[in-house]
């Protein structure tokens, strides 16, 4: 039995045999009667049919109401972009649970185009409650992030949860950031103040690009970085071991002179006698007397990059990009001391804890620990 709340559906066809009768001269009455059509119903079917040969309200709109209809639907559109809009968080997962308190006044489908998600996502979520809880591994997440002093992200925590016995995916990793408000550390636009002049040695390029296959402690390549202090500058020198890419001895000065060098080979923990060439790029803080001094003590061979050619010193380069967006572009210093005990905690923290995606996720001394190199 028909649905009596429910308006009835007519076939194109079936309105076309009920009006063919009333045409030939059979009495509406008659008709409706038979039928059970209303009086009003076949009026439009007949109008319908006269005027445009079908029976479809839409084949018989003025020009004037299609343009109303159009505007109406454009309105309703509208509305609900910017209710909907208001509701919902940019985070996915409360976007269904939107939807779903909406649905008795805007339809899904519209909801999902202005919400940018799929509709097939969206019912399965609908139908899956549970899936909108929090992630179990929500915690793990933010305590590595915090960690590593809000550094890592997702491919570093991802690793790093690998190393405790956790299994989970990058994306899904990088869910739980998004949705926690999480994000790692990334580079700035950074220039130099001045530049300096540039060191005219003729010493050769021995490493030639070549950054990997060398004994521990043999070969270290260093390169100043730029960091602001109140409204000066400081200079921090981070020889680096390009076994392990472990920083091996670091510098803070307020000068970009050839002192950074002597105190960063200070720092060192074990004999300059073991180190066999020293790489650098062509700045002034590493040409000078003092620098020639210590390198022909120790027996230490120089190795310069070439003349504008910034990859030769790639490595050097990449490590201070780390330490500028890890730790220099995160803090604002004062003071020359402030900085120096930064650099101190970092330097350990990159040593020790820092996963290294060329070391297969490992810490520089872990690497070493294993008896690897590169």
């Amino acid at each position: 039995m028909a649905d009596p709340n429910r308006p009835r559906h007519y076939e194109e066809e079936f309105k076309r045999q009920i009006v063919q009768p009333y045409e030939n001269g059979k009495p509406s009455s008659q008709i409706r009667a038979e039928y059970g059509i209303p009086r009003s119903t076949l009026r439009r079917w007949v109008q319908g049919i006269r005027n445009s040969g079908s029976t479809k309200a839409a084949d018989n709109r003025t020009p004037e109401e299609n343009e109303l209809i159009e505007l109406r639907k454009r309105d309703r559109q509208l509305e609900m972009e910017v209710d909907v809009s208001e509701q919902a968080a940019p985070v996915f997962a409360r976007k269904p649970g939107v939807i779903r308190s909406d649905a008795g006044r805007c339809p899904v489908s519209a909801q999902c185009g202005i919400l940018g998600v799929a509709k097939s996502t969206c019912y399965w979520v609908l139908e899956h409650p549970e899936a909108e809880r929090a992630d179990p591994y929500e915690k793990d997440v933010e305590r590595v992030w915090r960690d590593s002093g809000k550094v890592y992200g997702a491919r570093k925590i991802r690793h790093a949860l690998e190393h405790e016995g956790v299994t989970l995916s990058r994306r899904r990793v990088n869910r739980i950031m998004k949705g926690n408000g999480m994000a790692g550390s990334c580079s700035k636009a950074a220039y130099r103040p001045r530049p300096a002049r540039p060191n005219d040695d003729p010493a050769p390029d021995i490493l030639a690009r070549e950054f990997n296959g060398y004994a521990p402690r043999t070969h270290l390549a260093s390169d100043p970085a730029y960091v602001r202090v109140g409204s000066s500058w400081a200079y921090v020198c981070l020889p680096g071991d390009l076994a392990s890419r472990q920083i091996a001895g670091h510098s803070v000065g307020v000068g970009h002179d050839a002192d950074l060098v002597p105190a960063a080979f200070a720092a060192l923990r074990f004999p300059l006698d073991e180190i066999e060439v020293f790489h650098t790029d062509r700045g002034g803080g590493f040409a000078g007397e003092r620098v020639e001094r210590v390198l022909d003590v120790f027996g230490v061979t120089r190795s310069l990059s070439r003349p504008g050619n910034p990859y030769d010193s790639a490595v050097v380069e990449s490590t201070n990009r780390l330490v500028r967006k890890e730790l220099i572009h995160r803090n604002v210093y004062t003071n020359v001391e402030q900085l120096r005990s930064d650099v101190n905690r970092y330097v350990w923290w990159y040593n020790h804890q820092r996963l290294h995606s060329t070391l297969g996720y490992l810490s520089p001394v872990e690497f070493t620990q294993q008896g690897k190199t590169l």
